[in-house]
């Protein structure tokens, strides 16, 4: 008996220190536990990728960049100005919202840097797509010709006219049009197809936010390896963008009524345009305040 007195006292004890012997409550289907469950925390919103230094109601902006040529990609573009254009008010079809940016780089950073066309929307419902026409112009629309300039019909006849572009030797006929370097301005360096294709887009249902990038002139050698930025700048004064040049002297010929700017678009859905920023890019000459003497070593369109 006493046996048995001691066993039931060892259980008791075992009991209380395990809190419960009994079978554990369980929640009925259904049921919540009595514990409440950590709480799943809220996912963070993906950014739009918009820089943090666009207003919040830019429907379409624009900014320059530059990075000094060989620098690694992984540099960041320096800034200069940019501009932007509010949604509100909203504008009809058929009359978009524009402005005109006035936007410079000094002469020879520009002549030496990529440069970075960064444009994008902080609407992408108002703007799905945004096109970049980069500005350009047609250097010429000179046709070759055969000519006999010996009288011999059985030599060779030689070639004339035709247009021979800056650092180059051999004449191109550029009547049609379609042959790359009839065309000047920053649209030839950028664009695969130009002339074909006159300008880039992006969908921003996908991202706000996009850039395009332009080797430097000096890399490029596109007017032949000359210190001018005609590469980037079009700020050629709207009287001369009337006027056919066909001096190559300076490397400033033209055709007339055929530069087309630096232009940024906002569309709709239905391909309207909402809004349109026309960009000029100029070149910041030497003032004269550091040595007391103006200088102009890089020739821009003024």
């Amino acid at each position: 008996m006493t046996t048995k007195i001691n066993l039931l006292i060892v259980l008791s004890l075992l009991c209380v220190g395990l809190i419960s012997c009994g079978e554990p409550e369980v929640p009925a289907i259904g049921e919540a536990p009595s514990e409440e469950p950590t709480p799943t925390p809220t996912p963070t919103p993906l950014p739009d990728g918009v820089d943090a230094d666009i207003p919040e109601n830019a429907a379409l902006f624009f900014r320059l960049g530059s990075r000094w040529e060989g620098y690694s990609e992984q540099t960041p573009f320096e800034k200069w100005q940019g501009c932007e254009l509010a949604n509100s008010p909203t504008p009809m079809p058929g009359s978009p919202s524009t402005a005109s940016c006035q936007l410079t780089i000094p002469e020879g950073q520009m002549y030496h840097s990529d440069i970075e066309f960064k444009m994008g929307t902080r609407f992408p419902e108002l703007c799905p797509v945004i096109e970049f026409q980069p500005y350009y112009y047609r250097r010429s629309t000179a046709a070759i010709s055969m000519i006999d300039d010996d009288g011999d019909t059985n030599t060779p006849e030689v070639q004339s006219g035709g247009y021979i572009p800056p650092g180059k030797e051999d004449r191109i006929d550029c009547q049609n049009g379609k042959v790359k370097e009839c065309w000047g301005g920053a649209a030839p360096s950028m664009l695969e197809k130009f002339p074909e294709d006159r300008f880039k887009y992006f969908l921003t249902l996908g991202h706000q936010q996009t850039t395009f990038v332009l080797k430097s002139e000096n890399s490029l050698r596109y007017y032949g390896g000359y210190n001018v930025n005609y590469l980037v700048t079009n700020d050629l004064n709207p009287a001369d963008r009337l006027v056919t040049e066909t001096s190559t002297s300076d490397l400033k010929e033209r055709v007339s009524n055929t530069y087309r700017d630096h232009n940024v678009r906002c569309k709709n859905y239905w391909g309207e345009t909402l809004f349109s920023l026309t960009i000029i890019i100029s070149d910041e000459n030497m003032d004269g305040a550091e040595s007391g003497t103006a200088h102009d070593d890089y020739p821009d369109w003024n």
